[in-house]
C-alpha cells in the first residue's frame, strides 16, 4: 500500500515516481497538444489590442487564449476560496495560542 507506514521511505520514493512519470506524461500530452493545434491551424490572423495589431498564427492565438484562460481561473480560485481559508487557519491557530483572549471577546 502507498501510505504504509512501515517502509515509508520505499513507498516515498514510488509515490515519487508516479508523481513524475504523470507529471511527464501530461507535459508531453501538452506538447503534442500545442503542435497539433499549431499545425492544424497556422492561418494567419490580426489581433487588434487597441494599441497595437499583431500577425499570429490562429493555433498560437488559440493557445495563448487557453493559457491565460486557465491562469485567470486560478488566479480566482486562489483570491476567493484559498486566500481566505488560509486567512481562517492563521486566526484559528492564533486563537489556540491565545485562549484567553477569545475567552474576553466571548464575554463581552
Amino acid at each position: 500500500m502507498l501510505w504504509d507506514v512501515e517502509g515509508q521511505g520505499n513507498d516515498r520514493q514510488t509515490e515519487s515516481m508516479i508523481y513524475r512519470t504523470v507529471f511527464i506524461l501530461l507535459a508531453l500530452g501538452s506538447i503534442m497538444l500545442g503542435l497539433v493545434v499549431g499545425t492544424l491551424n497556422s492561418d494567419p490572423v490580426v489581433v487588434d489590442l487597441l494599441w497595437v495589431q499583431i500577425d499570429w498564427p490562429l493555433g498560437l492565438v488559440i493557445l495563448v487564449s487557453l493559457i491565460a484562460g486557465f491562469a485567470l481561473g486560478l488566479l480566482l480560485v486562489w483570491l476567493m476560496s484559498v486566500l481566505p481559508l488560509r486567512m481562517r487557519i492563521r486566526k484559528l491557530e492564533s486563537d489556540r495560542k491565545n485562549p484567553e483572549k477569545v475567552i474576553e471577546t466571548v464575554d463581552d
